[in-house]
């Protein structure tokens, strides 16, 4: 499921609400929680950004994110070519 939600993510350009991961993956309710978990721990991972309005994207995808910071996470993204490094690889 997570390897779906990825190729989605990277298909896209905006970001997605949860809603809209599900309609474009074409899940069933039982598949929404699923989703939803893999989600919540993508981000706390620092995989995807979630945004402000409650929608999910690529940190690649992202036109002007530089620095993301979090409690627990604090990731530098500098996009100068697309190369981007997290926290973890610092």
């Amino acid at each position: 499921m997570k390897d779906k939600l990825i190729k989605l993510l990277k298909s896209e350009i905006n970001a997605l609400t949860t809603e809209e991961i599900v309609s474009k993956l074409n899940l069933n309710t039982d598949e929404i929680l699923e989703v939803q978990k893999i989600l919540n721990d993508m981000v706390q991972k620092g995989e995807i950004y979630y945004t402000k309005k409650g929608k999910y994207i690529l940190f690649e995808n992202c036109r002007d994110l530089k620095m993301l910071i979090k409690k627990d996470l604090v990731s530098f993204l500098w996009k100068i070519k697309k190369i981007f490094i997290l926290s973890e690889n610092i």
